[in-house]
């Protein structure tokens, strides 16, 4: 059986974290992944804050995607049947 723990916490100047885990984590070895989230990175919870992150029109220059329906169509059926290119 799997058990998780997930908690928000600060790495302090001297590069510790102390972790208080609930008293129904299990003793013995565990596996530990820390991840830092970028101070920028928002949230995006409405249309507008989609459009501000920058995500829309990310795109609009790479010349390999398709431009018309049919051409999507096609390489959206290439791409079902796993013919990659």
């Amino acid at each position: 059986m799997t058990h998780t723990f997930t908690t928000i916490s600060d790495v302090g100047q001297d590069h510790q974290l102390v972790l208080n885990l609930p008293a129904d984590m299990p003793v013995g070895p565990v596996r530990v992944t820390v991840t830092r989230e970028s101070e920028s990175a928002t949230k995006i919870r409405t249309f507008g804050d989609l459009i501000d992150s920058g995500v829309v029109g990310m795109h609009a220059d790479r010349a390999d995607l398709p431009t018309t329906d049919e051409e999507f169509r096609q390489w959206r059926h290439e791409a079902w049947a796993g013919k990659d290119e």
